[in-house]
């Protein structure tokens, strides 16, 4: 289900009305009961779907505030994008019952969170959690068992598996070519961001997913060619 609006992606400082209001749980909160942080306190960020598929939503990520609708680059200020560098895992919820993973946050204009619906991690009683966002362009009933995995990818700077894991995944020859060279050629920033050449060539790929010309998701074009990026360079390797 894609729900994009290219309106919508510019600058501003209003977000969208069917944007979700979301609140930030970190790694500690969401092994225990996170709920009285939503129903305490009134949420600074916003989430607008774009894409939910299979329990894994795409999305941009906004806060109250800031001068533009959404975040276009990473803020040092921030606790999770803090400890999302940290290789923490960070969390958003939309209700206080339903649990989102953020396991990758693809660089653009603006920035590509992707989230992954998961149990909370301290349910004893089994229940199946569904999480309902109201709103256009939104979501609803998440359930429990949709999910995606992009695995566990440590094998820094092994450029063989680097281009097999792009054949395997359909990445055109010219491209992987493209690529190889510019991991070789640029290293990521302090903050462990990817070069701007390669932000360029995820954003060219994921045109080519969303046009139809590569035949792949556009989570796969996003999502784990990011991954396989990060890990190349040891910044990665996370779901």
């Amino acid at each position: 289900m894609d729900f994009y609006n290219p309106d919508l992606l510019r600058p501003g400082s209003l977000p969208p009305a069917s944007a979700a209001p979301c609140w930030y749980i970190n790694e500690q909160e969401a092994k225990s009961s996170f709920r009285e942080k939503v129903t305490s306190t009134t949420a600074s960020e916003y989430f607008w779907i774009t894409k939910y598929n299979n329990g894994v939503i795409e999305g941009h990520l906004g806060r109250h505030g800031l001068s533009s609708i959404f975040f276009y680059k990473p803020s040092r200020n921030l606790t999770y994008f803090i400890d999302y560098h940290d290789r923490k895992k960070i969390y958003f919820t939309f209700d206080g019952v339903g649990l989102f993973l953020v396991y990758s946050i693809i660089p653009g204009d603006p920035m590509l969170f992707i989230l992954k619906n998961v149990d909370m991690e301290n349910n004893s009683t089994g229940a199946v959690y569904n999480t309902h966002v109201n709103g256009e362009g939104n979501i609803l009933a998440v359930g429990q068992n949709n999910s995606v995995k992009v695995g566990q990818m440590q094998w820094k700077g092994d450029m063989a598996h680097f281009k097999e894991l792009l054949k395997k995944s359909n990445v055109p020859t010219g491209d992987i070519e493209d690529i190889a060279r510019i991991v070789q050629q640029e290293e990521p920033d302090q903050m462990g961001n990817l070069p701007s050449k390669a932000v360029l060539w995820l954003n060219k790929m994921v045109k080519k997913a969303t046009d139809g010309i590569w035949h792949i998701t556009i989570h796969t074009a996003g999502a784990l060619l990011a991954e396989y990026i990060s890990s190349y360079y040891g910044i990665g390797g996370k779901i």
